[in-house]
């Protein structure tokens, strides 16, 4: 399977646009496969300042495409270790080394892209450090940015400064693996304030280390209504680390 975004323009002009056709193939790209055809190409004619998913509208104008996934969030598909980048199956050519990504390309009357995109997943808990962003999916929406720390006597064990959007600790421990349906995450049951007013009883969920997301469900342990006992919440935690839209 394949995304596939064509345009297709017609003149008997030969300083027109005759034909031109634009194919992301994400077919071998594990994380993506469940929404590939939000994978497209998007293009610049002024040194990537700005981008539009409309291509340039005449013959010898030169331009950039990169490849983008256009879901929720916008975001680009970058090399960062984990994609291989093939354009070779384009005509014309590419002008110059492509850059991962994006290629630059000089528009003909008749022109076909393709871009074909392979994931490799290769872990490296360097990656998981900084701020992601953390959605809380449940009855009410939070967006709670957290700043991710490496412990430093384990190297996939990593701290969260804002846990539940309450500026409590927690951490995580991500599991090293190549394998997509592999790379797991689990949070042990842990205390997340010097009081011991608030408890995660468990929390296990998956990472995509290409596309830097976190997912993961939580049981939280807190004295949330004030009434005598404690209150368990279960919520759905997605992390990622492009600021999401309001």
């Amino acid at each position: 399977m394949v995304s596939v975004i064509i345009v297709s323009c017609n003149n008997n002009d030969d300083d027109k646009i005759k034909h031109f056709d634009a194919l992301v193939d994400v077919s071998n790209m594990a994380s993506i496969t469940d929404d590939r055809y939000n994978a497209i190409l998007v293009y610049s004619t002024d040194g990537g300042q700005t981008w539009s998913e409309f291509v340039p509208s005449k013959p010898g104008e030169a331009y950039t495409a990169k490849v983008i996934h256009k879901g929720a969030d916008e975001e680009e598909i970058n090399a960062d270790g984990c994609y291989a980048f093939n354009w070779s199956e384009s005509n014309p050519a590419p002008t110059g080394e492509a850059t991962g990504g994006s290629a630059n390309f000089v528009m003909q009357s008749n022109s076909t892209l393709k871009l074909t995109v392979n994931d490799y997943h290769a872990y490296d808990a360097s990656k998981w450090t900084g701020v992601l962003y953390g959605i809380e999916d449940g009855d009410i929406r939070f967006t709670d940015e957290n700043t991710f720390t490496q412990d430093p006597n384990n190297p996939n064990k990593f701290w969260m400064d804002n846990y539940w959007g309450i500026g409590n600790p927690a951490y995580i421990i991500l599991s090293p693996s190549k394998d997509f349906a592999t790379q797991e995450v689990s949070v042990p049951a842990q205390w997340t304030s010097e009081v011991d007013e608030y408890q995660i009883l468990e929390g296990s969920g998956v990472y995509d280390q290409c596309r830097q997301t976190l997912d993961m469900t939580s049981v939280f342990v807190t004295d949330n209504d004030n009434v005598a006992g404690l209150d368990t919440i279960q919520f759905d935690y997605h992390f990622q680390r492009v600021k999401p839209k309001k």
